[in-house]
């Protein structure tokens, strides 16, 4: 079995309000540190709180380990 990873360019991730920050790790991982590719996440409206800390938190660490701005982001609001 072979697995072989391809870039696609920006991957939207969009998380449901009762598991979100897992969500964010589970659906950025595999984008951001196998192919390196920019993820634009979407938290639920109902937990948009949630949403700016884990942000915050994958900014500090991505800043941490020099890499560029940007790599992560956040668009909060409702889908209509």
């Amino acid at each position: 079995m072979y697995e072989q990873w391809h870039a696609l360019g920006i991957v939207g991730v969009i998380s449901a309000f009762n598991f979100s920050c897992g969500c964010l790790v589970m659906g950025m991982q595999p984008w951001l540190g196998y192919c390196g590719d920019v993820c634009v996440w979407k938290p639920s409206e109902k937990a948009p709180l949630s949403g700016v800390a884990c942000q915050l938190i994958a900014a500090e660490v991505f800043a941490k380990h020099d890499m560029p701005e940007g790599i992560s982001c956040l668009i909060n609001g409702d889908y209509k």
